[in-house]
């Protein structure tokens, strides 16, 4: 049975608001592409989406990528040299993430900001905005906001030294893999609807192959905020080195079998299993959850990532839990990092 909640509405938007933002090209602003070093900066979602980006820009573009928190980026900015600062802030409530667009603009660095917010105050403080156009998801598990910026991230990729056919051709894959995901959605609420022991999980670790350890990192994250339990999130070969201690009978484990390492991956799900561990394992091309009918893999963090928001939003509500619900209400105010 699915549920509905506002998670689960906020998960559904993505299937309107992703065609609409990539029917908008997003350039780079004048000198924008003479710059060696990008600098991304954002916590939590934000930031694994930045990181997620990395093979995108490394594929438009030679400069070097740094992926940072702003509290890694304050004290750092000043020996980081000539560099373009991306900054992402889906709500625009992160005081340390203006406060480092604010740093660097001292230093005569140029800026973006990429958010959804109204606030006109922050839209400006950057030299460029790039707009998110998502609602402001109140709950705490971002769904519609980070999806949005994995998708900006990728049409800024795009926006250096793509050519016109080139761009056109991605963006038609982009496509694809965004009409997909309400079939993907569904895939998995069918799945859930046959492993509803899943709910009873103490700890859940996910593994994937090096490509994908940004997208399993969010995935991780989502599922922590809406179960409360520890969900780590490993390298497929790291996983080998001491973690895959924690199988044993009844445990719970998640592999992404594609990549390099997709026979390692699968070899270690197959171990798990004879242990009666409990398993969800699939690739880009068949396994416990279908992601067909995708056929390219240029945004299939998009695909991978709806697969974690499902299960982060139904097995939660299954477990009597629902993710709209604040779990400590006065944290942010208390420790002062979000206005």
């Amino acid at each position: 049975m699915k549920y509905t909640n506002q998670m689960n509405h906020f998960i559904d938007e993505q299937f309107e608001l992703l065609p609409n933002l990539l029917a908008e090209d997003i350039q780079v602003e004048e000198g924008g592409h003479e710059y060696k070093k990008i600098v991304f900066v954002g916590s939590g979602s934000s930031l694994n989406a930045a990181r997620i980006s990395e093979r995108y820009f490394a594929a438009t573009s030679s400069a070097q990528c740094f992926f940072l928190s702003p509290n890694q980026y304050l004290p750092q900015s000043a020996g980081l040299g000539r560099h373009l600062l991306v900054a992402i802030s889906q709500t625009g409530t992160s005081i340390a993430t203006i406060d480092s667009i604010i740093a660097a603009k001292k230093r005569a660095v140029p800026t973006i900001l990429i958010s959804a917010t109204k606030d006109t105050r922050k839209r400006e403080v950057a030299d460029q905005f790039i707009d998110l156009y998502c609602e402001d998801e109140k709950i705490g598990p971002k769904t519609v906001g980070f999806s949005a910026t994995v998708v900006r991230l990728i049409q800024l990729a795009m926006a250096f030294n793509t050519s016109g056919e080139t761009r056109a051709r991605n963006k038609a894959e982009l496509l694809q893999i965004v009409h997909a995901l309400p079939v993907i959605k569904k895939n998995t609420e069918a799945w859930i609807e046959t492993h509803q022991e899943w709910k009873q999980a103490t700890y859940i670790t996910v593994a994937s192959d090096e490509e994908f350890k940004a997208t399993i990192d969010e995935g991780a994250l989502k599922l922590l905020e809406t179960l409360m339990v520890p969900v780590p999130a490993y390298e497929i070969g790291e996983f080998t080195h001491g973690p895959h201690r924690l199988i044993k009978a009844g445990s719970h484990h998640i592999f992404i079998g594609s990549g390099q390492t997709s026979r390692l991956t699968q070899k270690v799900a197959e171990y798990a299993k004879e242990q009666q561990a409990n398993i969800l394992c699939f690739t880009l091309e068949e396994g416990d959850i279908d992601l067909t009918p995708i056929t390219s893999s240029f945004g299939v963090e998009l695909a991978i990532s709806i697969v974690f928001q499902v299960l982060a939003n139904e097995l939660a509500l299954l477990r009597g839990f629902n993710p709209d619900e604040k779990v400590h209400q006065n944290f942010f105010k208390f420790i002062g990092t979000k206005d």
